[in-house]
């Protein structure tokens, strides 16, 4: 048969099933005498390089064979394929590290087929709350093993540890706001190692903060979002079931969504004040962002950037731009904690920054030169 499926590396394709409906033939791998190796002739697909080590199913379904090689491809779709046999692979060479008898059998005697099983995981609905206690199980333990839990930190709930398959959670105060980890920790077979499942729970009310446009000249559209804490910690791990906003003060427009408001200044100067509540199943936690609108005058100088929210490309806009502020500028990008992620020289009032690496959240676009500096806040989506 053809080499070993796996020697080029540059066919690779997306996963595809491919059938035979016709007899099978046991044979060598050389075509000559031999039953080492499964034959196959495909009548619906094929297998290109790359392809070595995928399982050959019956129809039970069963794994049968391992491809190792033969000269099917797409433009070959009748030549054979060489599948190595399961059932030799079984007793291999007849030692422990050769053959495969040794570490898929549960008992003494090696059985003539065995079963997968599921990969354990742990079902359960966060967050967890102080007047009421919450269940989660861990399923498809592996047969025949036990298990113990622990919910880390501590601190967050009223019982931190216990056996079994089922955890039992509750914040330990109604003030407990955070997020934990329950891990359990399936029991070792000889000559095994234990088996760690681990998952992420909320506890108590949700944990936000508001950052937005707090600054804004006379007819500026402004964007608020919500910040739900460190990476991986979004409204659906914290259960979040509402989001209102509510806004006073010199605005003239206002629009809120789900993680993020957008509004403009109206045409006086004056202050106010941004407010989001977030509800999950324990309670509510508010939010405000008090922000001030002035008027900017008309030989003021305005950043502008667009669109925001952005997802990829955005554009940057220096206006009210007077003749004598000519020559280049700096033009960087900040994270919300201050690092400086991105930066380039902006050689006119016009240029654009591509955001499409950055992970979705608040960024601040920033102009500056001896005598001009100008900073506006940015929205990364999805």
């Amino acid at each position: 048969p053809r080499p070993f499926k796996g020697d080029q590396l540059t066919e690779g394709d997306v996963k595809k099933i491919s059938f035979s409906t016709g007899s099978l033939n046991i044979t060598a791998s050389n075509g000559g005498s031999g039953t080492d190796f499964i034959e196959v002739v495909w009548g619906t697909g094929t297998t290109e390089l790359v392809s070595s080590g995928s399982p050959l199913f019956n129809a039970g379904p069963r794994i049968v064979g391992q491809l190792f090689g033969g000269m099917a491809s797409c433009t070959s779709s009748t030549s054979p394929d060489y599948y190595g046999r399961f059932f030799t692979s079984w007793t291999g060479g007849g030692s422990n590290s050769t053959r495969l008898s040794n570490w898929l059998s549960t008992s003494g005697t090696p059985p003539t087929t065995t079963n997968t099983i599921r990969v354990p995981s742990i079902s359960g609905t966060s967050p967890v709350c102080n007047r009421t206690t919450q269940n989660f199980t861990l399923n498809d333990i592996i047969p025949g093993r036990s298990a113990t839990w622990t919910a880390t930190p501590a601190s967050l709930f009223t019982t931190a540890s216990g056996t079994g398959t089922t955890a039992t959670l509750g914040a330990s105060t109604s003030s407990s706001s955070g997020l934990g980890t329950l891990t359990f920790t399936i029991s070792a077979a000889s000559g095994c190692n234990t088996v760690t499942v681990s998952r992420q729970i909320w506890v108590g009310n949700p944990g936000i903060a508001l950052y937005g446009d707090d600054y804004l000249c006379t007819g500026d559209l402004g964007i608020a979002s919500i910040d739900y804490g460190s990476d991986g910690v979004g409204p659906e791990i914290q259960g979040i079931s509402s989001v209102v906003w509510t806004y006073n003060g010199p605005l003239s427009t206002f629009t809120g969504y789900s993680d993020f408001a957008r509004y403009r200044a109206g045409n006086t100067p004056g202050y106010g004040t941004i407010g989001v509540t977030v509800t999950n199943a324990c309670g509510s936690t508010q939010a405000n962002l008090p922000y001030q609108v002035i008027s900017c005058g008309g030989k003021g100088l305005t950043l502008k950037v667009f669109p925001n929210p952005v997802s990829d490309i955005i554009g940057v806009e220096i206006v009210g731009w007077e003749k004598e502020n000519t020559g280049r500028f700096n033009l960087a990008v900040y994270d919300p904690l201050g690092a400086k992620i991105l930066s380039k020289i902006l050689d006119n009032r016009h240029g654009q920054i591509d955001f499409g690496m950055l992970k979705p959240g608040l960024y601040f676009v920033e102009v500056s030169s001896e005598d001009i500096h100008l900073r506006e806040r940015v929205l990364k989506i999805r």
